[in-house]
């Protein structure tokens, strides 16, 4: 029998199997009751971190093994978020986006340092604590608003431009945190006599812009290729693992130039961004994505220590409300006089909506505790009160509307939000339809000839639409074409929900193979009961079983044909255009006609 220290092999087996049961167990539990509550996972991921943790049962051990896998969790978010965040749509967004949402985080940065200061008696340590504070939680915001319908009201729509930028800036906080560990931090001041402790920080900026260069080069170059090659296999599990080596390679590339894993990962989601594959990628790597996110926010609940929490819990308290006051006043100033058709209340509710601390900010605070920039119970307290915050900011985003109307009954509320467009400039910027306001549109399954005939009459009329097909080849020539098509397949549900079927308004069906048909079809009723299905098939041997599966209305190819060449025929033969069309239409609703 193998032993390992005291224990044998089997022993340790049965120890790790109890503890990883216990935790999934206990995570199951947490996020069904907190879904009944309609409160985000992530509450019950920090949850687990606090109990199970090593300042709670210690039944988590707080390894290196699982930071490593935390920290390629938010890897693999930053390359999803590059994803949605194709330079045409940074183009259309850029008024709200780097404007508002840059002095929302440079305004909410300098005011929270001012305050930091007090505690810390260090500028540098009250920067990063101040920078990762002004951020806000991307996942709760966007949830919220989603659930609630205002994503696209005038404050829904401020907000996700603000997040935007906020997720952005993350990216040079986690470069340059690591460098300066490397530094005295407290010789580092704001004197110029010590401006030569930052050369490091400025070299690693540099090589921050080089590499950006080179990996949006290559992304949009080598890696569409690739993926295109990968596509062209038909293997749906090569082109996950095509997925995966994309992502960890980039992430490996900058951590070699000294610079952070998140960084390369989400450039080269910018450079996959504008890709047709982009959908395909995203949900192949969703499902690692979620999963390692829900280890980071675990090994965040990890590091706090529940004695601390119970006796500082009133210095907590003034911290939290610190953060909620300052965020708030800023973010309501910024959206009432800088925001297109922002009046009071959006610009109050804006502001309540954002005003806590973020995954991101959190993010950060764990890298500069690993990196010692700051321990003790001060970085206890700054945790719990930043943790605290995401727990308010659930309810003030589900309540503050509620509240406005407690509160502000004499000012004019708008009950039905009013949507705001972005297209105020000469640039078109197609990609900004695609996420998160793409509604209204038609989604086409299968781009052979009858859907690109579709996909071209919807142009012709101005409406929107999404192209799917698994096919590399039209894809890539429909592309060419500068039709709205992407590489996916339509038969899974996760694909169909990315192109925001809930919002759609009709799916059309053009795919030959009746078995894949009805599975679309099925996946489409789980996720929306009501849509309109509109399915094309080469005659009407499956219409039954189509339409028993869920279709609205089943066409066929020959018997349409048909009935065109009846049309012609008659109105030849000198019959009244209108007697022909009753003719077909009464045809067209008796099933025996076209019996065999």
């Amino acid at each position: 029998m193998i032993l390992i220290g005291n224990l044998s092999l089997p022993g340790i087996f049965y120890i790790i199997m109890e503890q990883i049961l216990v935790v999934l167990g206990l995570t199951i539990f947490l996020i069904a009751v907190l879904k009944y509550f309609n409160i985000p996972s992530v509450i019950a991921y920090l949850i687990i971190g606090c109990f199970l943790g090593p300042y709670g049962n210690d039944l988590i051990s707080n390894s290196a093994q699982m930071h490593w896998l935390a920290e390629i969790g938010v890897v693999f978010l930053l390359f999803t978020i590059g994803l949605e965040l194709p330079f045409s749509k940074f183009m259309a967004m850029r008024y709200d986006m780097f404007l508002i949402g840059g002095c929302q985080v440079l305004l909410c940065t300098i005011v929270l340092t001012v305050i930091n200061n007090f505690y810390f008696n260090n500028v540098v340590i009250s920067l990063i604590v101040a920078s990762a504070m002004s951020l806000s939680s991307t996942v709760i915001v966007l949830r919220k608003l989603s659930e609630q319908n205002e994503l696209f009201s005038k404050h829904g729509r401020l907000a996700f431009a603000m997040l935007i930028f906020q997720d952005l800036s993350v990216i040079p906080l986690l470069v340059v945190i690591p460098v300066l560990s490397a530094l005295n931090i407290n010789e580092l001041s704001l004197s110029w006599s010590n401006i030569e402790l930052l050369t490091p920080v400025i070299k690693v900026l540099i090589n921050g812009v080089i590499v950006f260069a080179i990996i949006i080069l290559f992304s949009r170059s080598v890696l569409k290729t690739f993926f295109h090659k990968i596509a062209m296999t038909q293997s749906l599990e090569l082109f996950m693992f095509a997925v995966l080596f994309t992502t960890l390679f980039a992430a490996y590339i900058t951590q070699t130039f000294g610079l952070s894993m998140t960084f390369g990962a989400f450039v080269a989601g910018v450079g996959l961004g504008e890709s047709e594959y982009r959908h395909q990628i995203d949900v192949e790597l969703r499902p690692f994505r979620d999963i390692l996110l829900g280890i980071f926010f675990i090994s965040i609940g990890m590091l706090l220590n529940l004695q601390v929490v119970i006796d500082h819990f009133a210095s907590i308290m003034y911290v939290v409300l610190a953060i909620f006051l300052v965020k708030t006043i800023i973010i309501f100033i910024l959206s009432y006089y800088l925001g297109r058709k922002m009046d009071l209340v959006s610009s109050i509710h804006c502001g309540l909506i954002m005003g806590h601390a973020g995954e991101f900010g959190l993010a950060i605070m764990t890298i500069a505790i690993s990196y010692n920039l700051i321990a003790g119970e001060l970085a206890q307290i700054i945790l719990a009160a930043m943790i605290f915050s995401l727990f308010i900011a659930v309810f003030l985003a589900k309540y503050s509307k509620m509240f406005l109307t407690m509160f502000l009954m004499r000012l004019p509320i708008n009950k039905n939000q009013e949507k705001v467009s972005y297209n105020f400039t000469s640039l078109t910027a197609p990609e900004l339809t695609h996420y998160p306001d793409h509604s209204e549109h038609v989604i086409i399954c299968g781009f052979g000839r009858v859907g690109t005939i579709l996909a071209k009459f919807l142009e012709v009329e101005n409406k929107p639409y999404i192209a799917l097909d698994c096919d590399p080849e039209l894809v890539k020539a429909g592309t060419e074409k500068k039709f709205n098509i992407f590489y996916g397949d339509a038969s899974r549900i996760d694909i169909l929900s990315y192109c925001s079927l809930n919002r759609a308004r009709l799916i059309a069906l053009c795919i030959d193979d009746i078995k894949t048909a009805k599975k679309i079809i099925a996946n489409i009723r789980i996720l929306n009961h009501k849509i309109p299905i509109l399915v094309r098939t080469r005659d009407l041997s499956h219409r039954d079983a189509l339409l028993e599966a869920g279709a609205t209305e089943v066409i066929s190819e020959t018997i349409e044909a048909g009935m065109m060449l009846v049309l012609r025929m008659f109105l030849m033969l000198g019959s009244r255009a209108q007697d022909i069309m009753d003719l077909i239409t009464s045809t067209r609703k008796d099933r025996n006609f076209f019996a065999d």
